[in-house]
Order: structure tokens, then C-alpha cells, then sequence
């Protein structure tokens, strides 16, 4: 494993390594940055590649979080848990209350959610051993987080479609929803009844027959026609990496806005393309905080018209990015990261400053 490697050019305040090898836990911990707060991270267990491929992604994902805490207004800062493969099913009380235990020992500088391949159940595991979880009743009723990052992903297509110079509405436009899970099988019924004819692909096909059966409107597409289907309208919501430089061509001209987090291939960093090719690209982690907003909303006590306020924000933030990124003449994807690195370093500013600590 290349740690040091992987970490020459990161910028993350802790990473750690849970083993409980009784259980088959193995997990590892990152902290991106607590200027804001203390650290949500999600929590996913993963039949990873290989323990670097965990890392590369809690590193990516945690700073992700960062960003998206900071345009969402929330004061948590950005961590990622990754559990190298899935509990065996007679462990998983056990691996996930020794995550738990180990949470609670790093003093609430970090806090768990829900996050890929871990379940209310698994949560409540982590809930007996630690202070630091949230998300355990957050899909029981009024912040169902899947419905709040569709909604947020719906509306910011609105303001692309703007930005892009189409009309507004989706009556006669196409869209393509790649992965149809929490948030995807929530945004593509929404486009089709907006008047979008809307193709779906996800790689588990069950899934994606059952969607269709319930919305009949929804056309199936395969993998292989994914990127080349014509379509006004491209919505990242399954893999991430889907961004990269062999797909640029096929997104060429369309609007690419969805739900999932780390859209771009960790080897794409060439954002001018983006706009060089005439792709309308809304940054993911400017436009998919409702999941974040949501377990913020749970932890904090807030009712459904704080996170209504929290999200009538992202459309207009939204436009605000686009805006700046053609005055600048650079790509939405280094204006949004400016935009919220501008926040985190304004807090950061005030402890120069010293107070008497807050009783």
C-alpha cells in the first residue's frame, strides 16, 4: 500500500486505519479539513479494487465534502469512511459497533452517515458505540435525502438549461439518467413529467426493468449506447469517473448536471475542455448537497422549511457560478471550488483573533 505516495500531494488534516481482525473489519478514516466543523463523513463498504483504490477515493471524497459543506452554508467540514470489503453477515454487528468504537475515539472530530453499501441497521450498530453517527432515522419521513438531492440536481438543470441559452422547460428536450438508485429512480420520472424524453441505464438491469414498469414512459438504454445516444441532456447519478478524456467528445454540446459525487476521472484535470468542447457542466458538489443538508437537518433539530431555504439556494448559487466562470473565461469547476474555499478561508481567518472560549 503507497501511502506516502498517495498522500505527496493531498491536503488532509488526519487519516487513520480501524482493524478489528477478529470481526474482518478493516476500515480506513479520513479528515479533510475542520475549519468549519467537525467532519461528516460518509460511511461505505466497498469490494475495492485494492486497499490504495480505498484510500485514492476517501481522499477524494472527503475533500469533496469539504467543498460541498461550505457552498451548502452547513458548518461541518469533509471526511470519508471506507471499509475495504463487506462485513461477513455473522460480524457485522460486531465490525460495524468497532468502527463505532473507534469514531468515539477520535473525540467528535469526525461524525459517520449513511453513505454506499451500509444500511439504517448497520448505523444503529455504530450508534451504540459512538456519539458521532447521524443519518440512523434519516430515511423515516421528512428528511428523505434521496428526494432532497433530486430536487436540488431538477432545479439546477433549470438554471442550465438558462445558462445554455435553451428555452425554459423540458417539453421537447432528451435526457439520459445514468444509474437509477436513490436519487436516479427519483430524477428521471421527474424529467419525464416535465415533458423530457428520458432514457435510463444502470448496471444492474433488474433495477433499471423494475423503474420502467413503474414509469413506462422511460426508455431502456444499454451500456454500450450510453454516451452516444443523442440526448440534450446528460445526468451522472450511478459510477463516478464518468467525466474523462475518451467520453469528452460524446458530451460535446450537452448540458451535464446529476447527482452522483465525483463526476470527473481522477485523471481529468483539464476543466477548460469542459467549456472548450461547449459542455454546460454544473459542478457536482455545487448542486448535490440535499443528502448533506438533510443529515444536517436531522442532527440540528431543523424543520422541513430549513432545508426548503437551504435548497432554494443551490439553483441560484448555481447561476452565480456560471456567471463568474464567463466573466473569469474559466471552467464552473474552478470557480465553484474558489467559491467555496472563499468561505472556509474567511473562517479560518477568525482565529487570529482571540475570544474566551464559549461556555
Amino acid at each position: 500500500m503507497e501511502v506516502f505516495k498517495l498522500l505527496e500531494y493531498a491536503d488532509h488534516e488526519q487519516i487513520a486505519f480501524c482493524v478489528a481482525p477478529a470481526v474482518g473489519l478493516r476500515a480506513i478514516v479520513v479528515i479533510h479539513d475542520t475549519t468549519l466543523g467537525p467532519a461528516l463523513a460518509g460511511i461505505q463498504a466497498l469490494d475495492c479494487e485494492s486497499e490504495d483504490t480505498a484510500l485514492s477515493l476517501a481522499l477524494r471524497l472527503s475533500e469533496t465534502l469539504t467543498l460541498k459543506a461550505a457552498l451548502a452554508g452547513v458548518n461541518y467540514g469533509g471526511g470519508e469512511i471506507v471499509l475495504c470489503g463487506q462485513p461477513a453477515p455473522e460480524h457485522r454487528e460486531a465490525a460495524f459497533r468497532a468502527l463505532g468504537r473507534f469514531i468515539q475515539g477520535l473525540g467528535g472530530r469526525i461524525i459517520g452517515a449513511p453513505d454506499v453499501g451500509t444500511s439504517t441497521l448497520d448505523l444503529s450498530y455504530v450508534a451504540r458505540e459512538t456519539d458521532y453517527v447521524a443519518g440512523v432515522n434519516l430515511f423515516e419521513g421528512k428528511y428523505d435525502p434521496s428526494y432532497v438531492s433530486a430536487e436540488g440536481v431538477f432545479n439546477s438543470l433549470k438554471v442550465s438549461l438558462e445558462e445554455a441559452g435553451r428555452p425554459a422547460g423540458f417539453e421537447g428536450l432528451s435526457a439520459t439518467v445514468q444509474g437509477v438508485g436513490a436519487v436516479g429512480s427519483i430524477l428521471a420520472p421527474m424529467l419525464a413529467k416535465a415533458g423530457a424524453t428520458v432514457y435510463i441505464n444502470d448496471r444492474d438491469h433488474e433495477k433499471q426493468a423494475r423503474l420502467i414498469v413503474k414509469h413506462p414512459s422511460l426508455k431502456p438504454l444499454s451500456s454500450d449506447d450510453i454516451f452516444t445516444q443523442p440526448v440534450d441532456i446528460f445526468c451522472p447519478c450511478g459510477q463516478g469517473g464518468i467525466i474523462r478524456n475518451n467520453t469528452l467528445s460524446h458530451l460535446a454540446g450537452r448540458i451535464v448536471c446529476g447527482g452522483t459525487n465525483l463526476q470527473l476521472a481522477s485523471s481529468f484535470h483539464d476543466y477548460g475542455q469542459l467549456t472548450a468542447r461547449g459542455i454546460t457542466y454544473a459542478p457536482d458538489f455545487a448542486i448535490s448537497g440535499g443528502a448533506m443538508v438533510s443529515v444536517v437537518a436531522e442532527m440540528e433539530g431543523h424543520p422541513t422549511s430549513w432545508i426548503r431555504s437551504k435548497m432554494k439556494q443551490v439553483p441560484e448559487q448555481l447561476r452565480a457560478i456560471y456567471s463568474e466562470a464567463r466573466e473569469r473565461e474559466t471552467s464552473t469547476v474552478e470557480v465553484a471550488k474558489d467559491m467555496a474555499l472563499r468561505r472556509v478561508g474567511s473562517i479560518a481567518s477568525l482565529a487570529h483573533s482571540y475570544i474566551p472560549p464559549k461556555e
